[in-house]
């Protein structure tokens, strides 16, 4: 996303970016994934006005990590379907998420529809978000990063990235087009994001076996 406007996959579970209210379902979901801080989820049966869940997200967004994350891993032919994604939202932003196995192996790859259709921000499609993660708890992954692109931009976090943040246990993903797909080659950054800064997330394309 560009620093001029943006909404991102960030928040999933509240009501202004998901369409509906959290239940305990979304918040086991989000505990094993973003690990949440135990005592946010103390009261956790039903929050009918989701700020326990929003209190809870910020805890792990501004959570402190002594130790760098590890490396994300992702094999050629995923990481080539991410770049395609750009390419065919170009002119608009593309979103999406990973998944795999800890510590950070990279094994699925679930595009999103983008129902922004803009250039400068993002808004995952509800539906669409909710069946990748049923199938990741079916195949026992994990969510490991949400990616979009920058169809003009360098692919630095926003402003908004930050405050719509996962949390620093799940990496963000950027890839810049620099404003003509055809013309250059996408450019892949990785960072983890906090409300206040952001620093970068290591990854790289796996061998073929």
């Amino acid at each position: 996303m560009g620093d001029h406007g943006a909404v991102g996959i960030a928040s999933l579970g509240t009501e202004r970016v998901m369409g509906f209210e959290p239940t305990t379902t979304t918040l086991a979901t989000w505990h094993s994934t973003t690990e949440l801080h135990p005592l946010a989820l103390r009261h956790s049966t039903f929050y009918p006005n989701h700020s326990a869940l929003t209190r809870a997200i910020f805890v792990s967004r501004n959570r402190m990590y002594a130790l760098p994350p590890e490396p994300l891993l992702l094999p050629p032919a995923l990481i080539e379907r991410v770049l395609d994604h750009a390419r065919s939202c170009w002119p608009n932003e593309c979103c999406g998420l990973l998944a795999g196995v800890k510590p950070g192996r990279v094994t699925q790859w679930y595009p999103l529809t983008n129902t922004a259709a803009s250039p400068v921000e993002f808004l995952g499609d509800a539906r669409e978000q909710f069946a990748a993660l049923r199938a990741m708890r079916a195949s026992s992954t994990e969510l490991l990063a949400v990616y979009h692109s920058h169809p003009t931009t360098p692919p630095t976090p926003s402003r908004t990235d930050l405050e719509r943040s996962l949390g620093q246990s799940v990496a963000c993903m950027i890839v810049a087009l620099w404003g003509d797909p055809d013309q250059r080659e996408p450019t892949v950054r990785c960072w983890r994001l906090a409300t206040h800064g952001y620093s970068p997330w290591p990854w790289s394309v796996l061998c073929d076996d």
